[in-house]
């Protein structure tokens, strides 16, 4: 696995990963680019773009590590003889049933979103209806001072009386 290591960070720094279809092939199973890019956008939510690019290549390695680390125990568990436990095969089925009906519920939402057509004049008129919904609501930031004494309190008071604006600001602001 140190050799998997070395060689892939070879291939990430000079960019060659980028391009290949199979990043690796653990045990004649290969690891694409594609299945690093989904478990990328999985990890960050969609956000990969927003990982800082000095971090990006790092963060692709150590993902590609985890799936060949995945990969090589999924090797075991079968070898193992796990997968033809009864246990495996009742919680495989039930995992297949909720991905099942995911499935079902987003493919049909995706194609009711598709089906939706907006136009710009109707998004121009909701908006001239509803502008009071677009505008930021009116607010005030308040900060309170605990203190254990009346007279304590009032030797904070005449310390704030002197001071406005920006120092103001300054004194409890930090």
């Amino acid at each position: 696995m140190n050799k998997v290591t070395i060689l892939l960070s070879a291939l990430l720094l000079t960019g060659v990963v980028a391009s290949a279809k199979t990043l690796v092939s653990v045990n004649g199973k290969p690891i694409t680019q594609e299945e690093v890019d989904q478990e990328l956008m999985q990890a960050t939510q969609g956000r990969f773009n927003q990982v800082p690019a000095d971090r990006q290549a790092a963060f692709r390695q150590q993902v590609l590590q985890q799936l060949i680390g995945k990969e090589l125990i999924y090797d075991d568990a079968k070898k193992s003889g796990i997968t033809k436990s009864a246990e495996y095969k009742r919680e495989y089925k039930k995992l297949e049933e909720r991905m099942k009906k995911e499935l079902a519920i987003q493919v049909w939402q995706k194609k009711l979103l598709d089906s939706i057509k907006i136009s710009n004049k109707e998004l121009k008129d909701y908006y001239k209806k509803n502008i009071d919904e677009f505008r930021e609501k009116e607010s005030v930031h308040a900060r309170h001072i605990l203190v254990k004494t009346e007279d304590e309190a009032k030797k904070i008071i005449a310390q704030l009386k002197s001071l406005s604006g920006d120092k103001l600001k300054e004194k409890f602001i930090s």
